[in-house]
């Protein structure tokens, strides 16, 4: 049987130099990194405990001589010496493989979401308090949404922009708008995203001063710069939006919209020349707890290539953005639980996150047990079929 997952990674070569010395192949260490991601032991001790309970499986799939299993400090030390860049690429080409098979959305329009991502518990010794930021490409298009890139940030959050705009890249941009969040709204991603082809709909917060402020002075309240002034938003609009009350999971929530032609802030227009339009949303929340009921009241503006008749479009789009947080990292946290892996070493902890968004990829397209996450998880752990089934599942 073929093991499709480890074909993605051939290019990635055994960093130990001694290979005649070496008791356990790269490849088998792969399988137990993998084969651990999937069956929900995190760490380089679950996965050295999952080796010493499956090793029968793993003497099937992949046979090697002498006695007993890779131990942790095997696991640590070899997966913290592979070439990071080059094993994040070979998930990454994987999935943009998988993306230019699919067709454009029935809107002939797709979305891609950048955002990114801490993981709290990878921390290296030179900078304690600062975990690893990964920034995520992220193809929006619902239950089926795929993660096509990733790459770390070294800045942080601050260095978000530069790793997006080398990430989207590799992407083909006609046809796409790119959502993100207000660290990417600089003046060369926005450029370097248009001359690819592509728009673009960006959250506009204070760290583009004069920008922000232009558009608070024009469009909120003279009493409360973080109160939209509704009759001007609305004698200044194109279009509108609203989405009504809508309820469920104990809330009850409502999103207005509007969208202004970016000519009525001329400091906006010279930031960002390719821009068309500003939306200003509001969003309203109410939540049913044992006190009463809470509410809230927020406004967010975004700026977009697209056109100041299309508010329902760009408020489709902001909202869309949010399944990058509720399927990749609200997954990664709570079903693979990321950020309770205590992992230090900065290229094992980066090589172990591309492991379990690869592990999270192939459950989210299996269709031969239809279950949750959390299910699948633990039919992994316990079946050895249904765990060499997904590790050969050819995804589409």
């Amino acid at each position: 049987m073929s093991l499709l997952l480890f074909a993605r990674f051939a290019a990635v070569e055994d960093p130990r130099r001694h290979a005649h010395k070496v008791v356990f192949p790269l490849e088998l260490l792969l399988l137990i990194v993998f084969g651990a991601a999937l069956s929900d032991m995190t760490g380089w001790q679950g996965a050295a405990d999952f080796a010493r309970l499956k090793e029968a499986w793993l003497r099937k799939l992949c046979p090697w001589e002498g006695e007993g299993t890779p131990s942790a400090d095997t696991l640590e030390r070899v997966m913290g010496m592979l070439d990071a860049e080059l094993f994040a690429e070979g998930f990454s080409a994987w999935m943009r493989e998988v993306a230019a098979r699919r067709a454009l959305p029935a809107s002939g329009l797709q979305q891609v979401a950048v955002d990114g991502k801490s993981l709290q518990g990878a921390r290296t010794t030179g900078a304690p308090s600062v975990p690893m930021h990964l920034v995520h490409t992220f193809l929006v298009e619902g239950r089926d949404s795929l993660l096509v890139g990733l790459a770390p940030a070294p800045g942080g959050a601050s260095g978000e922009a530069a790793v997006a705009a080398d990430l989207l890249s590799l992407l083909e941009l006609t046809n796409t708008v790119v959502t993100g969040d207000a660290n990417l709204l600089t003046g060369a991603l926005a450029d370097s995203i248009v001359e690819a082809g592509g728009g673009y709909v960006l959250a506009l917060k204070g760290n583009r001063g004069s920008s922000h402020a232009e558009v608070r002075e024009t469009l909120c309240a003279v009493s409360s710069k973080d109160e939209l002034d509704e009759a001007r938003a609305e004698a200044l609009c194109d279009s509108r939006t609203d989405s009504g009350k809508e309820s469920g999971h104990g809330r009850e929530e409502r999103r207005r919209g509007w969208a202004i032609d970016v000519k009525h802030m001329p400091r906006v227009q010279r930031y960002l020349p390719h821009a068309r339009s500003v939306l200003a949303l509001v969003r309203e929340r109410s939540v049913i707890t044992p006190k009463g009921t809470e509410t809230s009241r927020e406004l967010h503006f975004f700026v977009s290539t697209l056109k100041p008749t299309e508010a329902e479009a760009m408020a489709t789009l902001v909202r869309a953005h949010w399944e990058v947080e509720n399927g990749l990292h609200h997954r990664l946290d709570v079903v693979l639980h990321e950020d309770a892996t205590r992992i230090h070493n900065g290229p094992g902890a980066q090589n172990l996150a591309v492991v379990r968004r690869a592990a999270l990829a192939v459950l989210r397209a299996d269709i031969s047990f239809k279950a949750s996450i959390p299910r699948r998880i633990r039919q992994a752990g316990h079946d050895d079929t249904y765990r060499t089934h997904l590790l050969s599942l050819v995804i589409s």
